[in-house]
């Protein structure tokens, strides 16, 4: 894992404006965004613009949203709280499952009816996930806070 996690991190260090994230901060905020049919989120904090949630990770916006019936206020922005450690209220443990190409698969266990499009519940997140995290963590706990 350690190999792929350098491979991760020298590919983000070759795309100009990247940086990795120096905070003290044991929790982290992004704000996603519905944009031109995807999602979406911006953070200056590390230089992306635009970073698009693919592979599953979309599509388990949308299951979380419609599950609690906030899809299109969802889509005007919420924020997205997730840590490498539990937090009061958090609403999915993530649980990682591999390297795959220039990302980290996780697993969501407690979202059992929760189907990417292969019909397997996993999500794809891409290599900005190592802006936040040196190594894809083992565990990540997420909130979503509309």
């Amino acid at each position: 894992m350690k190999t792929t996690n350098q491979h991760l991190n020298k590919h983000n260090e070759a795309i100009e404006g990247r940086k990795v994230l120096e905070s003290s901060n044991s929790i982290l905020v992004i704000h996603p965004y519905y944009d031109r049919g995807m999602w979406v989120f911006d953070d200056d904090r590390v230089g992306l613009t635009k970073e698009p949630f693919v592979a599953g990770a979309d599509k388990f916006i949308d299951y979380h949203l419609n599950k609690i019936e906030k899809l299109e206020e969802g889509k005007r922005g919420f924020n997205m709280v997730f840590s490498v450690i539990p937090f009061k209220d958090f609403d999915y443990e993530l649980t990682f499952i591999k390297h795959d190409g220039m990302g980290s698969v996780y697993e969501i266990p407690s979202a059992t009816d929760f189907k990417n499009k292969q019909k397997v519940n996993q999500i794809w997140l891409c290599p900005a996930l190592n802006l936040y995290f040196q190594n894809s963590p083992a565990k990540i706990y997420a909130a979503f806070n509309i």
